[in-house]
């Protein structure tokens, strides 16, 4: 409105000046008004010019006006820009400060499942069965916790390859047999499925941290694996040996649970030198299957149980490289 009312106010100031300017201008030089129409208009020439003049000014009242309209802008527009820069700018530092703190609140719920479940092996609770020595009859059954639990498995486990070796040393050709003596060992294994899944469920939600670095998942591979207790630890290395479990492992943790110390122990354990026998019963752990003896097999079990303490030419060296190709 108030715009409108300059123009009309400017418009009217010039209508004004017009029509009078001749009068105006008599009275001003005290000459007469022109008496025919070229004195007339040629007056007007002073008047051309004083337009002429404040139109110029005015054109350059507006450039002036424009630019100075144009840096306004362009300080405003980088004002908003700055702006922009500074929340974009913490909005990343939030950002990364709410991955660090979902990143570390991870890492503190997986020392929490670590304890939690050093805390579970002590309190497993597992039965067995309480056999006559003579009868082989069960007597009653008998409720073990924690590393006893875990010693008792490794007993009766122990107990079914002794089995198994002394019907193969004695060349016994039923294969059934020999079967459902490794069968047995498997399902004595089998009572720490759960735990072994559960452990395998820890490596893997370390693994999948993100941005965490190899040396640091490293470090929680090796806090998670040096909780448990030497006789656990065994019964895990055997575990993971097997295809259906060492198969989700990530690297680091397949080292540590390598299959060399693995097989080691296990021939350590059997206190025997048949080492056929512990070669065949960790094959066919790895396989989750017994893998039957071929000839040459049978015949070193065969010289071994006459006495004579020789191996076939090259035979530990196959035994290497099946080591190898499981790896």
């Amino acid at each position: 409105m108030k715009k409108d009312a300059y123009l009309f106010i400017i418009i009217f100031s010039i209508v004004i000046i017009c029509f009078s300017y001749n009068y105006l201008l008599s009275i001003i030089t005290g000459l007469n008004m022109p008496g025919d129409v070229a004195s007339f208009g040629s007056q007007f020439g002073f008047l051309n010019a004083l337009f002429s003049g404040l139109a110029f000014a005015v054109l350059i009242s507006t450039l002036i006006q424009q630019k100075v309209s144009i840096k306004s802008q362009q300080s405003a527009i980088e004002q908003t820009q700055n702006i922009l820069k500074k929340q974009a700018k913490l909005q990343l530092n939030q950002l990364e400060q709410q991955k660090q703190h979902n990143k570390d609140e991870e890492i503190r719920c997986i020392y929490d499942q670590i304890q939690q479940f050093e805390n579970s092996l002590k309190k497993i609770t597992i039965r067995f069965k309480k056999l006559d020595n003579k009868t082989n009859e069960v007597i009653n059954w008998e409720t073990k916790n924690g590393e006893l639990a875990a010693q008792e498995i490794c007993n009766l486990a122990g107990k079914e390859i002794e089995k198994l070796i002394n019907a193969a040393a004695n060349d016994d050709r039923d294969t059934l047999l020999i079967r459902g003596y490794f069968s047995n060992f498997l399902s004595h294994l089998d009572k720490y499925r759960h735990k072994t899944k559960e452990l395998s469920h820890i490596f893997k939600r370390i693994d999948s941290v993100p941005d965490l670095s190899e040396e640091y998942k490293n470090e929680l591979f090796s806090y998670a694996i040096d909780i448990l207790p030497e006789c656990e630890y065994n019964i895990f290395n055997l575990q993971y040996q097997r295809s259906g479990y060492r198969e989700c492992l990530p690297k680091y943790v397949k080292e540590q649970f390598g299959r060399n110390e693995a097989y080691n122990h296990l021939k350590d354990a059997l206190h025997t030198s048949y080492e056929e026998i512990a070669q065949m019963v960790f094959l066919s752990l790895a396989y989750e299957k017994w893998q039957n003896f071929n000839e040459e097999q049978r015949n070193d079990i065969r010289l071994r149980t006459r006495g004579v303490a020789i191996f076939r030419k090259g035979a530990k060296e196959r035994w290497e490289k099946i080591l190898a190709s499981l790896s």
